[in-house]
């Protein structure tokens, strides 16, 4: 394994590097990558017998082992995970036990812990303040939480389905988002939330953004400025859709996303799988890509963004629940992806 850039180009083809066994019972569901310190973070179900908790696990990605040490953290299943923009031994966790909590992985213990009115399923570190902890809930709630006081100061509480997915929007004057803030990704409706600088405390404006879908999964790069929506089959959308889309500049009614192009999977969906972007870069000039979990034809599909096609499949008998780049971790002159199944690990060489 090589970790330095590489100027020549991948020199094999892609391929799943290893398999990692997690835990005897099934209970792994989501990642989230420290790229600073090439930290891969899982969630799983505890094996201890005396402990009926749901646990944080690390993985060194340089030697792409899995540490012996639990993170006691949830009662109930963690749904998301998402490390610290700037103090990344801080990694915040949301689970179905309607708790957000801090972890410090310097000390493999959760240090602060706050609980809301619903099951939480997703989280992200406001892309404008790094103090702002957000919360998506089971029943398509946000919830802003201080992380220096671990204090809820803002709520907008719905009846709406789930919100899947939440991503950090950072602020930049040469991009739509000026001031910053987040993506939010309810399973029936998509917006952005850009921090109101004209306000006296956090608040954020929402704009809906105009595509249509059955919402799965999303994800955000900031480098290229693409957005990732996977959809479910739904009305005359008879497959899986996955969205690769532009944020442009603002128009007088918000944020413009331009369409660039749409992958299709198959029909079958029992589960909500999340898909990734993989970004461009890292040693020579790769394009970006998507890769998703293709449920009926047991595959792990890898498309090519710049060209518009599906470029690799990975046959595999696992059922994957996440897909995580691993930005600066390269194998044979490729870019890598970890995939989480119930009870096991899989790194991909892409």
């Amino acid at each position: 394994m090589n970790n330095a850039p590489s100027t020549s180009g991948p020199t094999s083809p892609p391929t799943c590097i290893k398999r990692v066994p997690i835990c005897k019972n099934p209970g792994c569901r989501v990642m989230a990558f420290n790229k600073d310190d090439l930290v891969l973070v899982m969630s799983q179900y505890s094996d201890a017998t005396l402990f009926n908790s749901h646990v944080i696990r690390k993985m060194n990605g340089s030697l792409l082992e899995p540490s012996k040490e639990y993170i006691y953290a949830h009662k109930k299943p963690i749904r998301d995970m998402a490390f610290h923009s700037t103090e990344n031994h801080y990694l915040a966790s949301v689970g179905l036990d309607c708790h957000a909590k801090l972890t410090d992985l310097r000390i493999n213990t959760v240090v602060s812990s706050i609980d809301v009115p619903e099951p939480l399923w997703s989280c992200c570190w406001a892309g404008d303040n790094t103090n702002v902890l957000v919360a998506g809930g089971q029943m398509g709630s946000v919830y802003y939480i201080d992380r220096r006081y671990m204090k809820l100061f803002e709520s907008r509480q719905t009846r709406k389905p789930g919100c899947v997915s939440l991503n950090p929007l950072p602020p930049s004057t040469s991009r739509s988002f000026i001031n910053g803030g987040f993506l939010k990704t309810r399973m029936d409706h998509l917006s952005v939330l850009e921090q109101d600088p004209a306000q006296e405390f956090y608040v954020y404006r929402e704009t809906d953004l105009p595509l249509k879908g059955l919402w799965i999964s999303s994800s955000y790069d900031d480098e290229s400025n693409l957005v990732l929506t996977s959809a479910k089959p739904c009305g005359p959308n008879k497959s899986i859709r996955h969205i690769v889309s532009k944020l442009a500049d603002f128009n007088a009614e918000g944020p413009v996303l331009t369409p660039v192009t749409t992958f299709y999977g198959g029909d079958k969906v029992t589960q909500l799988s999340r898909s990734c972007l993989v970004p461009s870069g890292y040693g020579y000039n790769d394009d970006s890509l998507v890769c998703c979990y293709d449920e009926g034809s047991s595959t792990i599909k890898v498309f090519n963004v710049n060209k518009a096609k599906n470029v690799h499949n990975f046959k595999v008998t696992d059922n994957f629940l996440d897909l995580c780049p691993l930005p600066g971790i390269i194998i044979n002159g490729r870019r890598t992806i970890a995939g989480l199944s119930e009870n096991a690990v899989s790194i991909f060489s892409v």
